[in-house]
């Protein structure tokens, strides 16, 4: 806010701030990168396929060019059908992390390796693995290498062998072969360096060279829980705590890059409990999921975070809503600036579903907005009017655009037009302002401090709006 007390809202690339009083309050289901200067509708969510799912994705991966995915009850699915449609292809299959090793889809439950070809054919292997609740797969160097609990066993194919998983003669399991502490147990792991990266449920990340029992390095993290790993551009990068702040780690420092907006949590509020494959990177952005608890505010979907600024933008929400019942489970890029999300809503009559990135739908009926930061615009009594507030958009409104400018004057989150305390000022739209770029809305009542909520509708592609 200028000397004068005249506002300006075009700094979108800032993404979501701090706090309320610093940057943007929020930004949902809105694009701020693609078109500099300019923020617009993303393109939505929209459900893959018409499959009914039967439990939470909990891993997904690529394979000869189709999406598999692994669900909470352990069943493999994949959406090689006709028609591209989701089905089942194996139960009991696994309990987490995919690999692709071998042309074959690698798993692991708490008994023994699956593997599936490109085909769909599943072979189970007699392999005896240690009992975990959650076995984790990931290929480093020439081995497949299954984490689960406080041990991480090795996989390899034996000199002169063809890696066959229904012939033990071919293949060898070191059972056990590293070691994390005492106590601890695996929760993500991750490909850095020629090196094994492991958080735990302690906040401990760890690096294993693949070959000795004990781990390289240990890093002991202030946060209570590492819940997720991904390595993107030779780097690491970790998303640690109970509220999921992100972290980048050298393999021995673990330094802070974003800390999940506070604004984004009600007091009071215990933290979130991660999906571990709920992250992946598109077009050099983590994208990640986030849920909702009890006492959570406004956080439940997508987010993305800016590998070249650490931006941070609520990108997306799934088609199971936004709803404090709506947990997430994995996502997986599929490329051209698209991916897979997997989430389930609970309730008297449990949903599941798998969406996909669309390339032509975009978010309608109020889903994408900006809040910008709460703004304290006198220092005494007195109350400032904003006489000429106005809107720019890059491109002249087409049919079915529309902007609608709310505000508010605390940061309560209840009550008002919208139910979250802000008050519908105006709507300018195609409608009737058909082809502008510009519009002045009418002046706003004296106020003390304001906050604007602006929401926008179709194609529109605003690049200012400015209070006097």
């Amino acid at each position: 806010m200028a000397k004068d007390g005249t506002t300006t809202i075009n700094q979108f690339t800032d993404g979501i701030g701090a706090s309320n009083l610093v940057g943007f309050g929020n930004m949902r289901n809105l694009n701020a990168t693609d078109e500099p200067g300019v923020v617009f509708p993303n393109f939505a969510l929209v459900k893959d396929g018409t499959t009914t799912i039967t439990a939470r994705p909990n891993a997904m991966i690529n394979f000869d060019s189709k999406a598999y995915m692994l669900d909470d009850d352990n069943t493999l699915w994949w959406n090689g059908a006709a028609g591209s449609e989701w089905a089942s292809r194996a139960t009991s299959f696994a309990q987490g992390k995919l690999v692709v090793w071998r042309n074959l889809i690698i798993g692991a439950l708490t008994t023994a390796f699956h593997t599936m070809d490109n085909l769909g054919n599943e072979v189970n292997s007699g392999a005896v693995l240690t009992t975990a609740t959650k076995q984790m797969c990931i290929v480093m160097g020439d081995a497949v290498y299954i984490v689960g609990g406080e041990n991480i066993s090795k996989l390899t194919e034996d000199d002169g062998e063809t890696f066959d998983p229904s012939d033990p003669g071919t293949y060898t399991v070191e059972k056990d072969k590293l070691k994390l502490n005492s106590g601890a147990t695996a929760t993500c792991v991750t490909v850095w360096n020629n090196l094994l990266v492991v958080g735990d449920d302690q906040g401990n990340l760890y690096t294993f060279n693949g070959t000795d029992e004990l781990p390289a390095d240990i890093s002991i993290t202030t946060e209570s829980i590492v819940q997720r790993l991904i390595t993107v551009n030779r780097r690491v990068y970790a998303q640690i705590g109970k509220f999921g702040n992100w972290y980048f780690f050298d393999g021995i420092r673990v330094q802070s890059v974003k800390k999940m907006p506070e604004s984004l949590f009600k007091p009071g509020v215990a933290g979130v409990t991660l999906q571990s494959e709920g992250v992946a990177e598109v077009n050099n952005k983590i994208y990640f999921a986030m849920d909702v608890t009890s006492l959570a505010g406004d956080i439940a979907g997508i987010y993305s975070l800016d590998l070249d600024t650490y931006s941070l933008v609520c990108e997306d929400q799934t088609t199971g809503g936004t709803d404090s019942d709506i947990t997430h489970g994995a996502l997986l890029s599929k490329g051209d600036k698209q991916y897979y999300a997997g989430w389930q809503k609970e309730s008297a009559t449990d949903t599941w579903g798998i969406d996909l990135k669309s390339s032509s739908v975009v978010y309608d009926t109020d889903k994408a907005y900006f809040e910008s930061q709460y703004m304290l615009l006198t220092n005494n009594d007195s109350k400032k009017v904003f006489q000429l507030p106005t809107l720019l958009f890059a491109k002249p409104l087409v049919a079915d655009d529309s902007v609608k400018d709310y505000y508010r004057e605390t940061t309560v989150d209840t009550g008002g037009d919208d139910g979250r305390g802000y008050t519908l000022h105006e709507t300018v739209d195609f409608a009737t302002y058909s082809g502008i770029n510009r519009k002045t809305i009418r002046a706003f009542l004296p106020l003390q401090s304001i906050q604007y909520k602006i929401v926008l509708n179709g194609k529109v592609r605003l690049t200012n709006f400015v209070a006097k």
